[in-house]
């Protein structure tokens, strides 16, 4: 699960919704009323504005580390959503004026990874393991790429099929060594979409978007991709989810459709 936002002050308790309070006035419908009573529990952090749940535990974080004092990867850590510790990331600050850096989190394997790329494009990716629900992280040593690492990871960070993936741009890495190893997929190219962006997984299955409108999935590790069916006249795709049997597709336009078929066929739902 992931959550974003522009910006929060703090995280809402995830789970204390107690009540309503809203009004609706129509002579062809009742009067509704709906008002919920969130517990502020997590104040002061640095514009925290996505949450990652996993493993019984939820993590928040903003993705970002500047450089200076408030510079450190910092961590909401929660075991109940109502509840939030602070865990800071030693030596995850960027440096030097200007300093700049991008991470993602992600859960899997019973595993937290953070992989952080800090202070230039071509500074490398340093990648910090957690493996007793966020209680505790460790910098891996030694982190090797097939093809050396430039860039900014980009969300999402991802488990499936006994791997672990992140995108840089278009390029596809994978590690099934718990972070520590990772390998470049083969490149992309078809002749309705030149390159992907990997968006996340559904059911241990792959997703990416492709050009406006195109969706592709992956079955075997991110390999080799294939393109789903999808209706004409649609936006790009933003995530995938699935639950009951059924995978849930949304749209950078407002739009939801789904699939019974693995992703291979998609139907739109709402407009």
């Amino acid at each position: 699960m992931a959550f974003r936002s522009s910006s929060l002050a703090g995280i809402l308790c995830l789970f204390t919704f107690l009540g309503s309070s809203f009004s609706q006035t129509s002579p062809s419908a009742p009067a509704l009323s709906f008002s919920p009573r969130w517990s502020l529990e997590l104040q002061d952090y640095q514009s925290l504005n996505r949450i990652v749940q996993g493993g019984g535990s939820y993590v928040a974080y903003s993705g970002w580390a500047m450089a200076g004092s408030m510079g450190k990867v910092n961590l909401g850590i929660s075991q109940d959503g109502c509840a939030w510790a602070n865990k800071e990331l030693a030596g995850t600050s960027p440096g030097g004026p200007g300093g700049m850096g991008q991470y993602v989190v992600g859960y899997g394997g019973n595993d937290w990874l953070v992989a952080l790329s800090s202070g230039s494009l071509a500074a490398g990716l340093r990648i910090f393991r957690s493996s007793d629900a966020g209680e505790t992280w460790n910098e891996l040593i030694d982190v090797s790429f097939s093809d050396s690492f430039s860039g900014w990871p980009s969300e999402p960070l991802v488990y499936a099929q006994g791997a672990w993936f992140l995108s840089s741009g278009s390029s596809i890495y994978a590690s099934s060594d718990r972070g520590s190893t990772w390998t470049r997929r083969p490149s992309f190219w078809s002749p309705s979409s030149p390159s992907i962006t990997l968006i996340g997984q559904a059911n241990d299955v792959l997703f990416a978007r492709g050009n406006v409108g195109t969706l592709f999935y992956s079955t075997d590790g991110a390999f080799s991709w294939t393109q789903a069916s999808m209706p004409s006249g649609i936006a790009s795709i933003l995530d995938v989810a699935h639950g009951n049997g059924i995978y849930v597709a949304v749209t950078s336009g407002g739009g939801v459709l789904s699939s019974s078929d693995h992703g291979a066929n998609w139907t739109l739902r709402v407009t």
